[in-house]
C-alpha cells in the first residue's frame, strides 16, 4: 500500500515538471506597444440557449464539484511600497504564444477578450486562421467595431513557480488603441482570477497555492493619458468635420443704415401751419407735383397729426365687448 502511495507521488511529481518544461520554452520576443463580444455566446441562437439556461439555473439548484484550492485575499502586506493614487487601471504583462506581451489590460467589465491586429503581427501570425463571427463589440455611447474573427491562443500568467497556461479565446479587432489586449470576464474567469484595484494586483489558484501579478503602475498611466490625448484628438477632428459640413462660424449681421438716393421736397398742406406737411420727391415732374399737391390737400382731413385725431372705428364694422358683468 505505501509503494502504491509512493508510485503516485512519483508520477504526479513527474507529470508536473512535464508540465512546467512545455510553459518553460524560451520567449520569441517582447511587444511593448501598440499605437463586443459576448459571454453568452457567438451566434443569436447561442445567446438564446444561454439566457433560457440561466433562467433554468435559477429554478434548480446545482451541486458544483471544484477541485480544493487555497482562499484567497488581500491584505495590507499586499499594498507594498506603494505611492500616490490606486486609482490607476489594471494593466500586466502576459505571456502569449512565447511573446511576453505588456499593457493588458485587466477589465472585468468587458464582456470579451480583445486581441488587437496589430499584435497579430508582431507575432507573426498573419496568415493564421480566424474563425468567423457575426457578433459586433459595442462600446460606451453605444459605438460599434466590428471584429475579424476569434483565435484561440496559449496565454500564461504569473511567473515561474506561480505560474498558469490556459488557452484563450480572443475576439482580433483591427484598430488603433492604447492597450494590446483587453482582458475580460471570460479569460479571467478561466484563469478564476480576482483582480483588487485597490491593492493593484490580480491573484489566481495554482496547483500548489496562489499566484500573483502586480499592476505596472508606469505603463497603466502611461495607456491612461495616451488614451486621453487620443479623445481630445478626436473631438477636434470632430468638431472640424462639423465645420467643413456647417461652414465656419458666420459674423453677426450689423444692419447698415440705408440712405435716400433721392432728395425730398418739403409741402405744405394747411397753410399757415407749418407742422401740417409732408414730402414729396423732388424728382418727379412739375406737372406731377401739381397734381399730387392739390390732391393731398383737398384730402388733409385725411391725414391723422395727433391721437386726437383718431376717431375710432363705426361699429357696423368691427367693435369688442369685455366679457364681465356690467352690474359688478
Amino acid at each position: 500500500m505505501a509503494r502504491s502511495r509512493s508510485r503516485s507521488r512519483e508520477r504526479f511529481k513527474e507529470d508536473d515538471r512535464k508540465d512546467r518544461g512545455r510553459e518553460n520554452v524560451p520567449v520569441k520576443g517582447v511587444i511593448n506597444t501598440t499605437a463586443g463580444g459576448s459571454v453568452g455566446g457567438w451566434s443569436n441562437r447561442e445567446r438564446k440557449r444561454y439566457d433560457r439556461n440561466s433562467r433554468e439555473d435559477r429554478r434548480k439548484e446545482l451541486v458544483l464539484s471544484v477541485e480544493p484550492e487555497e482562499e484567497i485575499t488581500f491584505g495590507a502586506k499586499d499594498l507594498g511600497e506603494r505611492r500616490g493614487s490606486q486609482d490607476d487601471p489594471m494593466v500586466i504583462k502576459l505571456d502569449i504564444t512565447n511573446f511576453s506581451v505588456h499593457k493588458v489590460l485587466a477589465d472585468n467589465g468587458s464582456s470579451a477578450d480583445i486581441l488587437f491586429w496589430d499584435v497579430i503581427k508582431r507575432m507573426g501570425l498573419e496568415s493564421a486562421q480566424l474563425d468567423p463571427v457575426h457578433t459586433p463589440l459595442v462600446g460606451f455611447g453605444g459605438s460599434e467595431v466590428a471584429s475579424m474573427g476569434t483565435i484561440n491562443l496559449p496565454v500564461s500568467v504569473g511567473e515561474e513557480p506561480r505560474r498558469k497556461t490556459l488557452m484563450v479565446r480572443f475576439l482580433v479587432v483591427d484598430t488603433p488603441f492604447a492597450y494590446n489586449i483587453i482582458m475580460g470576464r471570460p479569460g479571467l474567469n478561466a484563469f478564476r482570477a480576482v483582480v483588487s484595484t485597490y491593492h493593484q494586483k490580480m491573484k489566481f489558484p495554482i496547483k500548489y497555492g496562489i499566484g500573483e501579478v502586480t499592476c505596472d503602475q508606469k505603463e497603466a498611466r502611461g495607456c491612461y493619458n495616451f488614451y486621453l490625448q487620443k479623445g481630445e484628438v478626436d473631438v477636434k477632428e470632430k468638431r472640424k468635420e462639423r465645420e467643413n459640413v456647417e461652414g465656419p462660424e458666420q459674423k453677426k449681421f450689423k444692419p447698415e443704415k440705408i440712405e435716400s438716393i433721392e432728395e425730398f421736397k418739403t409741402v405744405e398742406l394747411i397753410a399757415h401751419l407749418p407742422d401740417r406737411v409732408t414730402r414729396i420727391g423732388s424728382g418727379i415732374s412739375k406737372t406731377v407735383q401739381t397734381m399730387m399737391i392739390e390732391f393731398l390737400r383737398k384730402n388733409v382731413d385725411m391725414f391723422a397729426w395727433s391721437p386726437s385725431d383718431f376717431k375710432g372705428i363705426d361699429p357696423d364694422v368691427i367693435v369688442h365687448r369685455l366679457n364681465m358683468d356690467p352690474i359688478m
